[in-house]
């Protein structure tokens, strides 16, 4: 059977950068078979949300009914699941279910988060990078995550260079690495710009092995929200641990500080 595809365009309006509990409206075009429907969203701490009600609405098949007393939102019909207000978790298939952020209540409507509501659903998500576009597809066509090798070694990179460092210190890491596949002056790919040699290796991590790490759920989460648009370094290619880099000179001169988190310097170019 031919799959369904929802494919949602991520536009952050306002601003392209979040910063810590900062929030940015997004315009979430969903396509669903051959027909689109604007869905007005929000980027929180990296994280996408939508209008629970609208969305399912798009689907199809499915109604939402609020309770008051549980401060819950029960989807019914083609779609059973109840999601709680303030809560990561909802109740699906029989069993609580980890969501990927905490839904909210903002002007009488219910905000989820997509990615949440991806897995909930079995739906396979794939980001490219390039078009800021979001693709999800019925059926889990894709692996977790964005595509697999996004994720696999967006991660893994995460982990190797700062394991630990704060959740807000991983995303602006993988923010100079998914900035650099969009530079022209780097490769395009992630698996590209981390093995990337040009004037010798470019990260540590690689030099050492470190990079085949097996990633912790915070660089695999901080992988996902780079790559659906969470932004802690906007536009930086460069970043080091000032106390322990050996070879910061040259990104000193030649670059402008953007801002510290946890052990790590970001640097923009010029």
């Amino acid at each position: 059977m031919k799959s369904r595809i929802l494919t949602a365009m991520l536009a952050v309006a306002l601003c392209l950068s979040v910063f810590g509990g900062a929030s940015a409206a997004v315009s979430v075009d969903v396509h669903y078979n051959d027909w689109a429907m604007p869905i007005a969203g929000n980027l929180e701490k990296g994280t996408t949300y939508v209008p629970l009600r609208q969305f399912f609405q798009l689907l199809g098949g499915s109604w939402v009914t609020w309770d008051s007393t549980q401060r819950s939102a029960t989807v019914q019909g083609k779609v059973n699941a109840t999601f709680y207000l303030n809560s990561d978790r909802a109740w699906f298939g029989g069993a609580s279910q980890q969501l990927t952020g905490h839904s909210y209540l903002s002007g009488g409507v219910m905000y989820v988060p997509l990615r949440g509501i991806a897995r909930l659903l079995d739906c396979g998500i794939r980001y490219d990078s390039r078009l800021q576009r979001v693709t999800l597809s019925t059926g889990n066509t894709y692996s977790t995550g964005a595509d697999g090798d996004s994720v696999y070694w967006l991660s893994r990179i995460i982990e190797a260079e700062s394991g630990g460092e704060p959740y807000r210190g991983k995303v602006a890491v993988g923010n100079v690495i998914l900035n650099r596949v969009r530079n022209k002056d780097f490769p395009n790919t992630i698996y590209g710009v981390i093995f990337d040699r040009n004037n010798g290796v470019q990260f540590t991590p690689v030099a050492n092995g470190t990079i085949y790490n097996t990633p912790s759920a915070d660089s695999i989460r901080a992988a996902e929200a780079c790559l659906t648009g969470a932004s802690e370094a906007a536009d930086c290619l460069y970043f080091f641990n000032p106390k322990t880099a050996t070879k910061a000179a040259w990104i000193r001169q030649n670059c402008r500080y953007y801002t510290s988190i946890g052990n790590h310097d970001f640097y923009q170019a010029r």
